[in-house]
């Protein structure tokens, strides 16, 4: 049976179809590896640093919409 890795669960190929597993012996926060920045451009790289300063503004904004939210339900229970 082969078996491929997809996050913290195990998925395997039956009848053409993929079925997922779930594997609770995979530990839940595995570093993320490092992507390899020796063979990009420096161009690229540049390009690369945006994209990552995109996704730092993205999360920021889905983190004050969180804390806005909770202070709104505590705002709720405090009363």
């Amino acid at each position: 049976m082969k078996v491929y890795r997809l996050g913290g669960t195990l998925a395997s190929p039956v009848k053409g179809e993929l079925q997922v597993l779930e594997n609770d012996d995979l530990p839940k926060n595995m570093p993320k590896p490092k992507r390899d920045l020796y063979p990009i451009s420096i161009e690229e790289l540049h390009e690369y640093i945006a994209e990552m300063h995109e996704e730092i503004e993205r999360v920021r904004a889905e983190i004050e919409r969180k804390e806005a939210h909770r202070a709104g339900v505590e705002a709720i229970f405090k009363s």
